[in-house]
């Protein structure tokens, strides 16, 4: 087999020196490529002192030294884990101004003791003359031996570590640079994530309704007024089926990745299928008493002639969770359906929901004592997880809403009635009209 050499042209410059010309060093590959040693790579700064670094087995932490570009349009960093535990993503803008984080999952490349060289999945190396990378975190898996359970009910599947630099590379070749920069970043010190069922279809019997899905969280910072907010989940479809001929059949799609931008002054709102069906619609970021506040109130919308009033009946336990924190972001709406009906020989059921999970704010754009702030977030990944019983998450209204049904007032309500008797009208006038033209065309047609 003819081989075939290839160049990698690698800048590293590490965070000790703090910026300056960044460093070039090549290696060669045959047949497919083959990466330098992450020793070799920090050695190449001479301020690097590997003893600096010791094995320290009951310490958690992960710590970014320095990142990397290569001229197949790689993307590396260079990572310290005194317990030698390996990382999982990284939180990564790659522009300054309007700052706008990805979570990029991490291959690693090797290691040697606790120090590790990754590939950053996902992230190509653009021709731009100038690259920016501004980096707020770096996450491993949770690990309970270092990490700390939570006590309200959630679970954490990975836990963040501070970086706060940007990277900004110019040029490249013989003229390549590398600045480095302190950020400032937000950490979120405590939350909660849950989901409140709301019924689609009001005051007739409904198997559907609609789960949404909010965050309740606080942080080092204080933010007196919250204008966006960008939140990152994964979710993944249920499908259940019992009974009947086939037996029982259970579905997961697949877990997808979704990131959704939130603004203060847009709603998030959720209208119901069939006939008089719920619409509702709520604040997407609000402070969390207001958040209570307008959960007790409720929902009302019209249900023919009814008025109907919807309140979520939180639970006293998720009421106090919520109300510890700062502030709420309503961030997903997804159904949720099932049903039972007969055959001639079975009763089936079926049931199909969404499971949101690995929650994590990414972004806040916030107003305090005046100043504009947007920052990338210090967050963890984490869960609301599903009933060991059910194999299905309970909502953080588990009794389900109150729904309070009334009959507006003499006015209202026969304004209502003459509404609905001039559609009922239409329709059977419809259908007369349908039925007199199809016996016109008959006739004509001499049938």
């Amino acid at each position: 087999m003819k081989k075939i050499s290839l160049i990698l042209i690698f800048v590293l410059l590490l965070c000790f020196g703090c910026g300056g010309t960044a460093t070039a060093f090549a290696v060669t590959a045959n047949d497919t490529i083959q990466y330098t040693n992450v020793m070799d790579d920090l050695a190449e700064d001479p301020m690097f002192d590997a003893s600096k670094y010791p094995i320290d087995y009951t310490n958690g932490k992960l710590e970014l030294l320095t990142v990397a570009e290569s001229v197949n349009n790689e993307l590396f960093v260079y990572v310290y884990s005194p317990a030698i535990l390996r990382a999982a993503s990284i939180n990564i803008s790659l522009v300054e101004k309007d700052v706008d984080y990805k979570v990029y999952g991490l291959t690693l490349i090797n290691s040697h003791d606790g120090f590790f060289k990754y590939k950053v999945d996902g992230l190509t190396v653009s021709s731009d003359e100038t690259r920016y990378y501004e980096i707020s975190s770096i996450s491993r898996r949770f690990i309970s031996d270092f990490d700390e359970e939570l006590d309200n009910g959630n679970t954490v599947s990975m836990t963040p570590f501070k970086v706060g630099k940007a990277f900004t590379f110019t040029g490249s070749g013989s003229t390549l640079s590398l600045s480095v920069k302190d950020v400032e970043v937000i950490t979120v010190t405590d939350k909660y994530v849950g989901f409140i069922r709301y019924p689609d279809g009001g005051i007739f019997a409904s198997a559907t309704a609609c789960d949404v899905h909010f965050v309740s969280f606080s942080t080092d910072k204080k933010m007196k007024n919250l204008l966006e907010a960008d939140v990152y989940y994964t979710y993944q479809t249920y499908y259940s089926h019992k009974g009947g001929s086939t037996g029982d059949i259970v579905q997961f799609g697949e877990v997808t990745p979704d990131t959704v931008y939130l603004k203060s002054d847009i709603d998030v709102t959720y209208t119901g299928d069939g006939w008089f069906s719920s619409t509702y619609q709520w604040n997407s970021i609000e402070k969390s008493d207001a958040f209570l506040e307008n959960e007790q109130i409720g929902q009302m919308y019209e249900a023919g002639i009814f008025d109907v009033e919807v309140q979520s009946n939180l639970s006293k336990e998720s009421e106090d969770k919520i109300r510890s924190h700062d502030w709420v972001l309503r961030f997903a709406l997804t159904d949720y359906n099932t049903g039972t009906y007969n055959t001639n020989t079975f009763v089936v059921t079926e049931k199909e929901f969404t499971i949101i999970a690995d929650v994590s704010i990414l972004r806040l754009a916030f107003v305090t004592d005046g100043d504009y702030y947007n920052l990338g977030v210090v967050d963890n990944m984490q869960s609301k997880p599903v009933d060991p019983d059910t194999g299905e998450p309970v909502p953080d209204n588990p009794d389900g809403p109150i729904i309070n049904v009334t009959i507006p007032e003499v006015d209202s309500f026969f304004d209502k009635l003459k509404t609905i008797g001039l559609w009922v009208l239409g329709a059977v006038l419809i259908f007369l009209g349908w039925n007199v033209l199809r016996w016109v065309v008959d006739f004509l047609r001499g049938k």
